[in-house]
Formats: structure tokens, sequence, C-alpha cells
């Protein structure tokens, strides 16, 4: 079976424009949508304010306001030293940075660092001209 390879680079590269086109239509209408909710919410909290409630109850549902926190580190230094007195792991999200591993593994003949496994896929990909 002889298979055009011309044919399916321009099929695959036509697929993935005609995707980029979707995500990036989806991307202004939901941003449109989040900038709509973002002046719908603070107008709703105002009202809450305004009239010293923490929530308000409708029928189509309740409407509340709590407290969240972002945290930030405003000096990974103490960061550290505090995660070192106290056993402190649990303040950082479980992942490993590709990047480093990429690098690490670079720098020492393909081996990850020490507790690190690595899953390897294999992907196609094509390039425009």
């Amino acid at each position: 079976m002889q298979v055009d390879m011309e044919k399916l680079a321009r099929l695959h590269l036509k697929m993935r424009d005609r995707k980029a086109e979707i995500n990036r239509k989806a991307k202004e209408e939901v941003a449109r949508i989040d900038e709509q909710m973002d002046k719908l919410n603070a107008f709703m909290l105002n009202i809450l304010r305004e009239s010293k409630l923490k929530s308000m109850t409708t029928e189509a549902g309740t409407i509340y306001k709590e407290d969240d926190i972002i945290p930030r580190a405003e000096n990974w230094n103490d960061v550290f030293d505090f995660v070192r007195e106290n056993d402190g792991f649990d303040i950082f999200e479980r992942r490993l940075k590709k990047t480093f591993v990429q690098e690490y593994m670079d720098a020492h003949e393909g081996q990850p660092p020490p507790g690190v496994g690595v899953m390897r896929e294999v992907k196609v990909h094509v390039r425009r001209k």
C-alpha cells in the first residue's frame, strides 16, 4: 500500500489550523463571559456588603461571599528554611518541573534525578515550511 505523505502532512496542518481557530474563538468567547461574570460578581458582592450580609438565598441559588487566600513566596530562602525546620513539605504542590528534569538528564547521561521516574512518549509532529 502506497501512502501519499504529502497529503497526510497537508491534512494534518489543515486540521491543526482549524483546531487553533476554534480554540481562539472559544477563548475570546470565554474571556467575554468571564468579564461579564466579574462585573456581575462585583455587583452582587457590593449588594451583600451594603446589606451587611454574608449570604442571600434566592429561588435560583444562594449568593454568598467567602474569603480566599492567594499565597506567594516573598522570600524563597525563608520559605526553604521554614520547610527544613518544620518538615513542611506540604507547603509545595506535588509536581516536577519538566525542564529541570530534562536539563538534569542532559547533563547526566540520560539519568533522571534520584527518585524521579520518566515516562517517554513518542509523538509525531508536522512542521510547516
